[in-house]
């Protein structure tokens, strides 16, 4: 899809979520990954398959930010509560767009994972 999201993007967007600093440094990296559960490029290669292969792209109002929620959210396991002081949004709207994402993510499954039958 045109004009996606850079690694860079993602990084600095998780970064500035989670009030830390956002440069290049193999420490931002660690610190980004240490919140979202994998790296910047994972997240934009996520972000690519989940607005190409499932129905979310058409939802109104999606943002790259709704993906950053539900990775923290299934990193930390944090209730709504302490998300949505987080994300800076209701909790209700943090719900929303958390269980929309992790979803997507789940509908991915037979693109990004595969079985390999061995018989015996």
């Amino acid at each position: 899809m045109a004009n996606e999201p850079t690694e860079r993007y993602w990084s600095d967007l998780g970064l500035s979520l989670v009030n830390r600093p956002s440069n290049d440094s193999d420490h931002s990296k660690r610190v980004f990954k240490s919140h979202y559960g994998c790296s910047a490029v994972v997240v934009m290669k996520c972000w690519s398959l989940i607005r190409s292969l499932t129905l979310i792209s058409s939802v109104k109002g999606l943002k790259p930010c709704h993906l950053l929620w539900a990775l923290l959210f299934l990193k930390a396991y944090q209730t709504e509560m302490v998300l949505s002081s987080t994300t800076k949004a209701s909790e209700k709207c943090t719900r929303k767009w958390v269980w929309l994402i992790i979803e997507a993510i789940a509908a991915l499954e037979d693109h990004v994972v595969s079985i390999c039958l061995i018989s015996m």
